[in-house]
Formats: structure tokens, C-alpha cells, sequence
């Protein structure tokens, strides 16, 4: 396989990923990850507020990578960790 078939098969499905936002890519990123998940989880346990939690990852994302909130909300994420989010922009 060349370089450019693997490209053409592997980035649809990344730019995808890139469409539902960096929220949404970072809560992946969280439970792809045996170790993070198990953090996020002892994180929610600890806080004892689920939404508390993601909202603070969310506003921390944001902040990082000095993003504004767009008022625009996704309600349908890839990752299972959120059930919606508000799409960030510069």
C-alpha cells in the first residue's frame, strides 16, 4: 500500500474526528487510554459531579489552547465519556 492509499483510507475518518472538535477529541483521547480512564474515573469520584468534571476539562481545553466558547453545541460526540459539548473556536 502506498502512502497516499493509506492517506486516502485513514483521513476521512480523522477529519471526522476533527469536525466534532478538540472537546470531543481529547474526551477520545481520555478513553482510549486504560491509565487516563482510570484517572478521569477516580477524578469523578473524587469531585462527586460528572458534569463538574467535563465542564472543567472543557473550560482547562479551552484555556490551553486559547479557544472561546462558540455558543454552538454538539449533541452528538463520538466520545461515550460526554453527551454533548459546546464547539470551541479561536
Amino acid at each position: 500500500m502506498s502512502i497516499n492509499e493509506f492517506m486516502e483510507q485513514t483521513f476521512p475518518d480523522f477529519e471526522k474526528m476533527l469536525e466534532n472538535g478538540i472537546t470531543d477529541l481529547f474526551f477520545l483521547y481520555i478513553q482510549s487510554d486504560r491509565t487516563f480512564m482510570k484517572k478521569y474515573l477516580d477524578t469523578v469520584a473524587s469531585v462527586g459531579d460528572l458534569r463538574q468534571v467535563n465542564n472543567g476539562i472543557a473550560q482547562c481545553i479551552a484555556k490551553t489552547f486559547n479557544l472561546k466558547n462558540s455558543e454552538e453545541e454538539c449533541n452528538t460526540p463520538l466520545s461515550n465519556l460526554i453527551q454533548s459539548y459546546s464547539k470551541l473556536k479561536n
